[in-house]
């Protein structure tokens, strides 16, 4: 099924970028650990170093979380266990045109209203438009989904 795939391509993405941000941090964390060995002597740079080490760190441990919560959706896209809800498309936080196409209108911070739970989910859908309602598959972890049909 195309919409299963259009998924599979977006949480793939998701997992690369990531493990993208993750093996930058690293790289930076290893180059600052390499410098605070050969200029042991520099003790104006010590604390400033422990700080990079330390912000680096926490950006490698969240790629590692985005990574790993894209990696679960991709395990229950592939044994069919992703949410399926009826929405309405009530909220967003801003509206710009996509730079791909300059008649569709992209939402960021959309906000879903699921009509069986009245709960609000804060979910990435492309092609949608205030106001209507969709049925909609999505990823618990990434809240990134797909317009299965329009209702």
């Amino acid at each position: 099924m195309i919409v299963k795939d259009i998924l599979k391509i977006k949480f793939s993405s998701r997992r690369r970028y990531a493990l993208f941000i993750f093996l930058a941090a690293c790289v930076v964390c290893g180059f600052t650990i390499f410098d605070m060995n050969v200029n042991a002597n520099d003790q104006s740079m010590v604390v400033f170093n422990w700080i990079i080490i330390g912000v680096t760190g926490l950006l490698a441990l969240f790629g590692v979380y985005i990574a790993v919560g894209a990696t679960l959706d991709i395990s229950a896209l592939k044994k069919d266990k992703l949410p399926v809800i009826n929405a309405l498309f009530t909220k967003y936080n801003r509206r710009g045109i996509s730079p791909k196409d300059n008649k569709e209108i992209v939402y960021t911070g959309q906000v879903f209203l699921d009509l069986d739970t009245n709960e609000e989910k804060m979910i990435i859908v492309t092609n949608v438009e205030i106001n209507k309602k969709y049925k909609i598959m999505y990823g618990k972890h990434t809240n990134i989904g797909v317009v299965l049909q329009k209702l």
